[in-house]
């Protein structure tokens, strides 16, 4: 098991902490440009990853963009990989200073009603997520 991220620059190369393989894709330096950068090439580093290192039989989502999860989800079809998406949190729009308008809340809230469907599994920390996700019929574990 390896976990990728965009987490403190690697340089690309995979790193061991307590045991646990991880890799981020972050470019290393400052500013908008190499955000966007990171962003941007977020995909292709991944696909690039994968192909590299072999395709998983499952996968474990969290915190990504809509962009990125569709990527997996087409991906994981393809490649009849499980998809398992770690939901540990629901915020509500009080935590932010934009209040509904703040883009983390947004695409939180958007996971949890609108995108996690089709070929997720979910795992979850509460009995309120469990009974949820299974009321809308995506496959629930809770730990």
């Amino acid at each position: 098991m390896t976990v990728v991220s965009l987490g403190e620059c690697t340089g690309f190369n995979t790193k061991v902490n307590e045991g646990i393989k991880y890799v981020s894709f972050r470019y290393s330096g400052e500013g908008v440009l190499i955000k966007v950068r990171n962003r941007l090439e977020y995909i292709k580093n991944l696909k690039l990853f994968i192909e590299k290192n072999g395709i998983p039989s499952i996968m474990l989502v969290a915190e990504v963009d809509f962009f990125v999860l569709k990527f997996l989800k087409k991906y994981a079809q393809k490649n009849k990989i499980k998809l398992l998406y770690d939901s540990v949190e629901w915020y509500s729009p009080e935590e932010f200073k934009l209040g509904k308008l703040s883009p983390y809340y947004i695409i939180n809230n958007r996971m949890n009603t609108k995108w996690l469907r089709d070929g997720f599994s979910v795992i979850s920390i509460s009995a309120f997520f469990e009974s949820y996700f299974n009321s809308i019929d995506v496959r629930t574990e809770r730990i």
